[in-house]
């Protein structure tokens, strides 16, 4: 299953949280969620890592995310958080939260594009 990206967006929202009561950066939350351990519970499948400053991340994803999608998604926020810093380094992590979730933006409409269509 492809992870949709409204999951993709309530990930990271969860993540900034986390890392604002927790007091550690954007980057120390993401690291910590991708060391995460899995755990199987009645209503889907809890993550939870102890991060910087002994805070803990924890996230709930529905029972039809597979562990591969959560780890891949993990991987995804870092990877999204390390292509937007080599871009602006000096970024806080409010702009950085910002950048990612610009970039996670969800599809609202296309429009399919025939003109290079040939008979």
């Amino acid at each position: 299953m492809a992870v949709p990206t409204k999951l993709k967006r309530l990930f990271l929202r969860g993540i900034k949280w986390d890392a604002e009561q927790g007091d550690i950066t954007l980057l120390a939350a993401i690291e910590a969620v991708c060391k995460a351990r899995l755990e199987e519970i009645r209503e889907g499948r809890v993550i939870s890592q102890t991060g910087g400053s002994g805070a803990t991340v924890s996230f709930t994803f529905p029972s039809g995310v597979a562990p591969t999608d959560i780890a891949s998604l993990a991987s995804d926020m870092l990877d999204l958080y390390e292509s937007i810093k080599a871009d602006a380094p000096d970024a806080t992590d409010d702009e950085m939260f910002v950048a990612m979730m610009a970039r996670l933006k969800p599809i609202t409409n296309f429009r399919p594009d025939f003109s290079t269509y040939r008979l």
